[in-house]
């Protein structure tokens, strides 16, 4: 059993003789106002604390200017931590040299730190700090900061690289030949350059904070030739908006999780746009980090280099997105066919202008319901258009959930291989379309126009090209138009038409506001019979017309009745 020396002055100096060796003696301080007190003071000497975990920086909410460290207790005699730091694979060898965080700046058993540019390196010991003021000896820490890396290649000596920010907060870029620097600026789009003494290949890193990044000027997209690492050490990025755009020099493929570190983008706009070199697929799940994203416009316009399909599932968890308009847009090497579903999560997207676009590599059918769960969209203008590889009959119902859509320009023009009748009743839950200007031009559609096609559509105010150049057949229906008072323009409506066999009586008498009669059935060569005659009292009927007729019946050279059409509509007559 060991025995107490209580000992009640600590300014006084006591030395202890004739102990014995074989017991155990601990020393307890009692100033004058603990007398009678026999527990005393005791101090233990302070344990090391266990490493936990680091934050390296590669974190969705974390930069490449500062690291989180957690750690354990160093035990009950602990009352508060002291952290040495500095850059370099080796810590300092205590805790009271070098770069010192006290015991009053650290709460609990963790702490960041900031603005640790110096270095892509650095090592810190972490020490427990008992009631005397004594630290231990701590434990050590090596933390290695990620960036985001980039390849650059000049071909020739003394050329100039360009990057635009915004909001960039001690951004550090290593340009990769021995340089490096650190920028802090406010605004959009400020430009950051370096001059590469030498031709050769070097590799970009960037880490730090700031809201955007984007190589779309000239003294970069000809020089940034590949994406090395996904988007890490980088925080506060809100866009990627033209990051890429026509970045022409870029090659090599998208890798896999790109985007996964950025939880706070809200835009995608024109991202890949032109960036023609890229290969390969699409990344599933390129977007599923990015849960507030809400502008996904031509992200992939003109990559032309993309292959394969288009990934099932790629907007699942874009539901904040409310456009993708030209996301495909000339795509023209994407492959296989549209996936079922692509938008099913998508309700709030309202305008789906250009998104298939010239992608001519896309085969199949379109899909049943691809829209069914879009009900805010106002815009399927060109939706389609060229995508010439698409085949198959236009879906029954296509459009019956978006009851908001205006605009159905050219959504089908170009698509030649679409077979099949246009679906009856297609657009009768779009009373708010406004325009049909082109809407089925040069597509491959068959069978006759459905009777009462438009009769929903009383808003609609433009019929120009409509059916132009379609592979339909048959009589027009009668009453066509005959709820689309508002209309003000037939231009070119049935222009190259030359399966139409019959134009019915009065199919114009309810459009008194239209201006335009200009080339409505050229081309319709196998019109057959007396058409009616709506020229004669056009001044009174249509007092809008102003003359507008030229071509209206040229080269339907079968009418039995065109010697009475007057040469300004496109007749034989006078």
């Amino acid at each position: 059993m060991g025995k107490k020396l209580l000992l009640h002055n600590l300014s006084v100096i006591f030395l202890l003789v004739g102990c014995d060796s074989n017991l155990q003696y601990s020393i307890a301080y009692m100033d004058s106002s603990d007398e009678g007190n026999s527990s005393g003071t005791q101090f233990s000497a302070p344990l090391n604390p266990s490493i936990s975990s680091s934050t390296n920086g590669s974190g969705v909410n974390q930069n490449g200017t500062e690291t989180t460290l957690t750690w354990e207790s160093g035990g009950e005699a602990t009352v508060g931590y002291q952290i040495a730091y500095k850059a370099g694979s080796t810590a300092p060898e205590d805790c009271s040299s070098d770069n010192i965080i006290t015991s009053s700046e650290i709460s609990g058993t963790s702490h960041t730190v900031k603005d640790l540019t110096e270095s892509v390196q650095y090592s810190f010991r972490i020490c427990a700090l008992n009631g005397a003021s004594e630290l231990s000896s701590g434990v050590e820490l090596t933390v290695n900061f990620v960036a985001w890396e980039l390849e650059v290649t000049t071909v020739s000596e003394n050329e100039v690289f360009e990057i635009h920010l915004d909001d960039a907060t001690d951004l550090i870029i290593d340009w990769g030949d021995g340089s490096q620097g650190i920028y802090n600026n406010y605004g959009e789009d400020n430009q950051v350059t370096h001059t590469y003494a030498d031709a050769g290949a070097y590799t970009l890193k960037i880490r730090g904070e700031t809201a955007r990044i984007n190589f779309a000027n000239t003294n970069a997209q000809t020089k940034l030739t590949r994406i090395l690492s996904v988007v890490r050490g980088i925080s506060g990025i809100k866009s990627f908006k033209s990051t890429f755009m026509d970045v022409t020099s870029l090659v090599g493929e998208i890798p896999q999780g790109l985007f996964d570190n950025n939880s706070l983008v809200e835009s995608f706009f024109y991202t890949f746009s032109g960036a023609s070199g890229l290969t390969g697929s699409i990344p599933a799940g390129l977007f599923d980090n990015n849960l507030v994203a809400e502008h996904f416009g031509c992200v992939f316009k003109g990559a032309t280099g993309l292959s394969g399909s288009i990934p099932a599932g790629l907007f699942d968890k874009s539901t904040e997105a409310w456009t993708f308009w030209g996301i495909f847009w000339n795509a023209n090497n994407l492959s296989g066919s549209i996936p079922d579903g692509l938008f099913d999560n998508n309700r709030k997207v309202s305008d789906f202008y250009r998104v298939f676009r010239g992608a001519t590599g896309l085969t199949g059918s379109i899909p049943d319901g691809l829209f069914d769960n879009n009900p805010l969209v106002t815009n399927f203008q060109e939706t389609f258009y060229d995508a010439s590889g698409l085949t198959g009959a236009i879906p029954d119902g296509l459009f019956d959930n978006n009851p908001l859509v205006e605009k159905f320009n050219s959504t089908f023009r170009g698509t030649t291989n679409l077979t099949g009748a246009i679906p009856s009743g297609l657009f009768d839950n779009n009373t708010a379309a406004i325009n049909f200007l082109a809407t089925f031009y040069n597509s491959g559609v068959t069978g006759v126009i459905p009777d009462n096609l438009f009769d929903q559509n009383t808003l609609a105010t433009n019929f120009v090209s409509t059916f132009r150049n379609a592979s339909l057949t048959g009589a027009i229906p009668t009453n066509l138009f005959k709820f689309n008072t508002l209309a003000t323009s037939f231009n070119s409506t049935f222009r190259g038409l030359t399966g139409l066999t019959s134009i019915p009586d009065n199919l114009f008498d309810t459009n008194t506001a239209v201006t335009s009669f200009e080339n409505t059935f050229n081309g319709a060569n196998s019109l057959a019979g007396n058409v009616y005659d709506f020229w004669t009292n056009s001044a009174t009927d249509f007092p809008a017309l102003a003359g507008n007729t030229a071509g209206c019946f040229t080269d339907a050279a079968t009418l039995a009745n065109r010697a009475a059409i007057p040469s300004a509509w496109g007749g034989d007559g006078a």
